[in-house]
C-alpha cells in the first residue's frame, strides 16, 4: 500500500497510521465517470473509470 507516491508501506502499524491519517481529513470523492461496488462475504472491490485519464477523481475535504 502506498498513501504517498513512491512511498509504500507495510505492516499493521504502518497501515493502521496510513489510514488513519488518511480518514482523518474526511474526504468526499466526486467520480465523474461513475464507479461499481462489487460486494462478496466481507471482501469489496471499489472500481473506478479510468479516474486519471480526460475526466480525474478529484477529493475535497
Amino acid at each position: 500500500m502506498a498513501f504517498e507516491p513512491g512511498k509504500p508501506v507495510s505492516g499493521a502499524a504502518a497501515l493502521r497510521a496510513g489510514f488513519e491519517a488518511f480518514a482523518a481529513v474526511t474526504p468526499v470523492f466526486h467520480y465523474d465517470r461513475g464507479h461499481d461496488v462489487m460486494i462478496s462475504g466481507d471482501v469489496a472491490v471499489h472500481a473506478v473509470d479510468n479516474p486519471y485519464g480526460d475526466h480525474p477523481l478529484t477529493a475535497t475535504h
